[in-house]
């Protein structure tokens, strides 16, 4: 399992995360995540983090962008692209709570949906 791989496409598709430790409660949401160093997982609700601390990080395949306050929000479920580039990587994911999408050190192979 590559996370730096996992924090890559988060980025990428600009979407809110958060990141499980392995002795603690899952943190809150997040925009900021990122790799620091090599080894190393860092956000905004748990600090720097090593990879061998992270349980798993979640990610909320659902963007709201905001436009004005006169303007409708925008609201874009971005799963399937998600579970495509993840797939493409060969990092393992499944869906969890709600839509949200779960990726683990080991788990199901991801299945984009059809």
């Amino acid at each position: 399992m590559q996370w730096s791989e996992v924090v890559t496409v988060v980025r990428e598709v600009r979407l809110k995360a958060r990141v499980k430790p392995r002795c603690s409660p899952p943190p809150e949401w997040t925009t900021f995540l990122s790799v620091p160093v090599p080894g190393y997982v860092e956000s905004s609700s748990c600090g720097s983090l090593p990879f061998r601390e992270v349980e798993w990080i979640e990610i909320d395949p659902v963007r709201v962008s905001e436009h004005g306050r006169r303007l409708p929000r925008a609201v874009d479920n971005l799963a399937r692209e998600l579970l495509s580039r993840l797939a493409a990587l060969g990092v393992q994911a499944q869906r969890g709570e709600g839509a949200k999408v779960r990726v683990t050190a080991s788990g199901p192979a991801v299945r984009p949906a059809p």
